[in-house]
């Protein structure tokens, strides 16, 4: 039982502590107190009362406590992990914003975002740089369409450091898929190219500020150093800026959307309408089902430990 006086305590607060370090759990990504106090699910937080909650789940052994990190399972080297993987993301900042220069001279990119692990200051071998391209309306299928080629041609379709499998338009800035998965990625992404449209694509999100009230947002370099486009760009978009790239547009896309439903046949109707949504605003290339598996996850983590809150409760009540 806890030494602190229970009537201190509220059961929504010590609710959006868990819920967000159950959330990171899933990716084994422990949290210090300055992070959980930034990142709290739905109720702002202040630094003495958080510091009150974490002490008081700590002493009931609803959470752990190693080197300044907090965490729901005393697996602590994956503290070693987190810290390890913050400097393999420092290290990487670099080349994103590199691959992110490159992708802002292709023809009707308006934002290049980091999304993604990344996003979060997290690498490790296995991660991906992931990138969030927002087009000019009418034009996003040619954007991917010279991506992916690139991709395949120069980069012989490696993904680590050129992930680019969500395309939307300046039209199609607001998501139709409201949950603490998409809310957690739109609110850590991070906009590397034009952040006026990232912060118009913000505005058409105010839902999923609501998960996260005390969320700041970020934006590693400054954007008046990032380069000017290129001519070649400006010329290619004159070229394409009439009947002729409309056309295109519209072809590339029933090309693409065509393969994609032969590949993904087997795939369930409702995920793949879902993941791999595509129309003439919107390209999502997301597969693996992984959004769903973190959603079944943290339901199953959160309410677990939620059983563990309530005997707390009814040993020591809390308010």
């Amino acid at each position: 039982m806890s030494n602190h006086n229970s009537s201190n305590f509220s059961t929504e607060s010590l609710k959006s502590v868990l819920s967000t370090l159950v959330y990171f759990d899933i990716f084994n990504h422990p949290l210090k107190a300055s992070e959980i106090l930034e990142y709290a699910h739905h109720l702002p937080n202040n630094p003495e009362k958080l510091n009150e909650d974490l002490a008081f789940l700590v002493e009931n052994k609803l959470i752990y406590s190693h080197k300044g990190y907090y965490l729901l399972n005393p697996r602590f080297e994956n503290v070693d992990r987190r810290e390890s993987g913050t400097l393999l993301a420092e290290k990487t900042w670099p080349k994103a914003y590199e691959q992110s220069v490159l992708i802002s001279k292709f023809p009707y990119v308006r934002s290049v975002v980091i999304s993604g692990s990344l996003s979060k200051g997290f690498m490790d071998q296995d991660s991906d740089i992931d990138f969030l391209i927002i087009t000019e309306p009418g034009r996003l299928w040619i954007t991917r369409s010279m991506l992916a080629l690139y991709k395949k041609l120069f980069l012989f379709n490696s993904h680590k450091y050129f992930c680019v499998n969500y395309f939307i338009d300046t039209n199609n800035l607001t998501l139709p898929d409201k949950n603490i998965f998409i809310a957690t990625e739109l609110m850590f992404a991070i906009p590397v190219y034009n952040p006026d449209v990232h912060r118009k694509f913000l505005e058409s999100n105010k839902w999923a500020m609501k998960y996260y009230p005390s969320k700041k947002m970020d934006i590693p370099f400054d954007p008046a150093n990032f380069p000017l486009p290129p001519s070649s760009k400006k010329i290619a978009e004159n070229f394409l800026s009439g009947w002729f790239g409309k056309t295109l547009d519209k072809i590339l896309m029933k090309i693409t959307i065509g393969f994609w439903q032969k590949k993904f046949r087997t795939m369930k109707k409702k995920q793949y309408e879902r993941d791999m949504k595509s129309d003439a605003g919107v390209a999502k290339h997301h597969p693996n089902g992984f959004r769903d598996r973190v959603l079944q996850e943290y339901e199953i983590k959160y309410n677990q430990i939620l059983l563990k809150l309530d005997s707390c409760k009814q040993n020591s009540p809390i308010n």
